[in-house]
């Protein structure tokens, strides 16, 4: 068996901040983090939001943790095969579920199951096509057999998902998962378990006293408060009713960085904002259309407006998904469809749009050219893009008309494609995988994009021999992304968060704003609870 180097690349764990270890006896206070909207659920299999992850990650991890490489987490070793086609892990000795029964393999078997279960409708549903078996020959072993030959980083990158405990869920409908009550109140195997969760209102996270030694918490609780408006988040951080807020806007950092009390952490080009169009919605389907709403939208005046402070710009104008923050996998060629309002009106009149009575919009027999823009409240960003884009486009004829859906729903019916258009983000990811968002079957092919040569090209890419043949499928995949205009893409922004300075070895990253925050402690003289 070939060993597998799982390590930690620390550009991954941004935002580190240790200047002492934390004393044995150093236990105690709260975090509390605001947060826009309730996460759902912390179902690992279910779950709607990056925050649901956060959450999720800290009750029921996987057998490793996606960094920018691999954490062991559950699995205390993993190793591939000669051929590539099988990854075994080792379970860590004495791994227990909150209510004491012991956490063995067929959890992790069963797991699997449900993923590939399509009652369940797991976002992950469709990586089940890369294993072929999940094998369980003794308590602490796990073997997944895969279904063909991958480049390794996305062979183990589909085993990562939080462990469930069968023994509480082998009799469950497992078309009501979702939904299900254990959905918020899980049985933990992590550092923390769910204490209480008010619906659109308050979680609780305190250490599980059954959670592996090394994993026992330093804080004493963990709080998450739904705070919708972006505004009273931020004065609570000010206040300090609130230590952590998660996705500062850019016009608030000088002000923050400048606090004493406050830590602000930056990661560079994180989120991707784009405009996402239902494919098969009759407006839609002319992608003469969809390339001339993009061609109407400035770029630059828009990142200028919401991006910019003094002369500092915290993003850069986006060609697809892939971050520009791992170049290697994005084609150099590609670049940003430039400004140009009279393009887009020779488009719209080229697919039939004009505006025949003169009142300044575009129609067609007797119908203006108008769609609705769903977006997700409780963001004030959000919010003033799609009237930027209502504003801009409104200058070449088309109206726009701004939904306003919560975030539970604003998932739903995105998932389902009820919608016209969509304003929404994707998040940078190290293991690049355009499956995801672009192949036909696609967990998150919201606008329904469906390319038979792209489908290949993404497969071409998947079954890579080499990381460069992989780069350059990829590239290819992207390339037809951007000419087929599913999403008029916008720009990739900074994340930034802003913490209580008075929390020492904290973490985040890509995937969470309160990485191991089993780690995370406060010396006696600072502590507020």
């Amino acid at each position: 068996m070939e060993v597998l180097a799982l390590t930690l690349l620390m550009g991954g764990a941004v935002g580190c901040s240790s200047p002492r270890p934390a004393p044995a006896d150093q236990v105690g206070d709260t975090l509390v983090m605001g947060l826009g909207f309730d996460p759902g659920n912390v179902h690992p299999l279910v779950i709607p939001y990056a925050t649901s992850f956060a959450l999720s990650d800290l009750v029921n991890p996987g057998l490793v943790r996606r960094i920018d490489g691999f954490e062991l987490a559950l699995a205390e070793s993993a190793s591939f095969s000669d051929d590539g086609m099988a990854l075994t892990y080792r379970l860590r000795d004495g791994l227990v579920w909150e209510d004491g029964e012991p956490l063995t393999s067929a959890d992790v078997a069963f797991t699997w199951d449900l993923i590939a279960d399509p009652a369940v409708a797991s976002n992950w549903h469709g990586t089940a096509k890369h294993v072929r078996a999940v094998e369980a020959p003794d308590e602490r072993t796990v073997i997944y057999r895969f279904a063909a030959k991958r480049n390794p980083v996305l062979q183990q990158a589909v085993t990562v998902r939080g462990v469930v405990p069968r023994h509480a869920m082998v009799d469950l409908d497992r078309a009501s998962l979702r939904g299900h009550p254990i959905a918020r109140q899980p049985l933990a195997s992590g550092p923390f378990r769910v204490a209480s969760w008010e619906p659109d209102a308050r979680i609780v996270l305190e250490p599980n006293p059954r959670a592996p030694a090394a994993w026992r918490p330093k804080l004493a609780r963990l709080v998450f408060r739904v705070v919708p408006e972006y505004a009273t988040r931020i004065v609570e951080l000010e206040r300090g009713g609130l230590d952590l807020v998660d996705d500062v806007q850019v016009h608030d950092v000088p002000r923050l960085a400048a606090n004493p009390r406050i830590r602000v952490v930056r990661h560079t080009s994180d989120v991707m904002q784009y405009v996402g169009y239902n494919l098969a919605h009759p407006t839609f389907v002319d992608v003469r259309v969809r390339t001339a709403l993009t061609l109407a939208t400035d770029r630059e005046q828009l990142m200028q407006r919401v991006l910019t402070v003094g002369d500092d710009v915290f993003g850069r104008p986006c060609v697809g998904t892939v971050s520009p923050a791992y170049p290697d996998w994005v084609p150099s060629d590609l670049e940003p469809r430039p400004h140009d309002p009279e393009g887009a009106r020779t488009l719209f009149a080229e697919a039939g749009w004009s505006d025949s009575d003169e009142d300044g919009l575009l129609d067609r027999d007797g119908s203006p050219f108008g769609f609705s823009l769903m977006i997700q409240t409780g963001s004030s960003e959000l919010e003033k893009v799609a009237v930027w884009l209502q504003a801009q486009w409104r200058q070449v004829g088309v109206s726009v008309r701004i939904e306003k859906v919560e975030p539970t729903r604003f998932s739903e019916r995105a998932r389902t494609k009820e919608y016209e258009a969509l304003l929404w983000s994707f998040g940078a990811n190290p293991v690049v995988d355009p499956s995801i968002q672009w192949r036909s079957d696609g967990p998150y092919n919201w606008m329904g994009l469906s390319d038979p040569q792209i489908d290949a090209w993404i497969d071409k890419g998947l079954h890579a021999d080499t990381v460069h043949a992989a780069q350059q499928a990829f590239h290819e995949v992207q390339r037809r992304v951007h000419a087929a205009v599913p999403a008029t893409f916008l720009y990739w922004r900074d994340h930034v968060i802003a913490v209580d300075a008075r929390f020492r070895d904290t973490q985040h990253d890509t995937y969470s704003p309160i990485r191991h925050a089993e780690r995370w402690w406060v010396p006696d003289e600072e502590r507020r609870y």
